[in-house]
């Protein structure tokens, strides 16, 4: 038992991240390869569906109609798979200030997590979206993104 604690703090003190994203389509062991990083690291989890849900439970079709265009529309089901991307691709766009706040948050709390899910941007990796938070802690605009 001694020995896997030791193994875990030294996991800890070597983290040099502070949000771990990892995106991608379902079913490609996002979530597995993620909850093994988090307990390793022993920092907390995010799985970026929880908030597409709270999203999608907080608004209305009306109000966010690309939200809620699966439940709403059946027939998409039957798209080609061109239609399907382009759909997702959209609804992709729509979440990603969540996602840039959930980032931001973490980064402005120094509470270090791992985030993961299928509608995460490859765009929200881009540092340049965080610059300004790097400057108020690091006060020359340096990357990576970590707190000083």
């Amino acid at each position: 038992m001694g020995r896997y604690v030791e193994v875990v703090t030294l996991a800890a003190e070597e983290r040099r991240w502070d949000v771990f994203i990892i995106g991608g389509a379902s079913g490609t062991g996002k979530t597995s390869i993620s909850y093994g990083l988090a307990h390793d690291y022993r920092v907390g989890i995010t799985e970026f569906d929880d908030i597409v849900e709270a999203l999608k439970a907080m608004t209305t079709p009306q109000q966010q109609p690309t939200l809620h265009y699966w439940d709403t529309h059946p027939e998409a089901m039957a798209w080609t798979p061109q239609q399907i991307v382009d759909l997702t691709q959209r609804v992709c766009e729509e979440l990603h200030p969540a996602a840039e706040a959930v980032v931001a948050n973490h980064l402005e709390t120094d509470v270090p997590v791992v985030l993961e899910g299928d509608y995460l941007l490859p765009r929200l990796l881009s540092q340049a979206a965080f610059r300004p938070l790097a400057q108020r802690w690091s006060g020359a605009g340096s990357l990576p993104l970590r707190r000083r």
